[in-house]
């Protein structure tokens, strides 16, 4: 009878050593598995940082462009002008010295 207590209280120890086990592994595994969430969404945050550091360097780049292709056009919108002025004033030249030659 003693034996036999002492045999159930070692079955029942070894029955809940398992089950201690299992849990020690079920809480290894949620650990484990939370870190690699954890290290997936940091590497996702990073891509994203990423690629929004690019689109930004994009967009900075059109827009230098399109102040570049601006200044370009004010440019040769100033050089019409003043060639326009010139042509004007050579008329204008012109039709005097016409006009004082007639």
């Amino acid at each position: 009878s003693f034996e036999k207590r002492i045999n159930c209280l070692r079955k029942d120890q070894n029955r809940k050593s398992k089950h201690v086990d299992r849990l020690e592994q079920v809480i290894y595994m949620d650990i484990q598995s939370r870190r690699e969430y954890q290290e997936m969404k940091r590497r996702d945050v990073a891509e994203n940082l990423h690629r929004q550091q690019i689109l930004m360097e994009n967009f900075k780049r059109r827009i230098v462009l399109k102040h570049q292709g601006i200044d370009e056009g004010i440019k040769l919108i100033n050089q019409a002008k003043y060639e326009l002025e010139i042509s004007q004033q050579k008329s204008r030249m012109a039709g005097r010295s016409k006009s004082t030659l007639g």
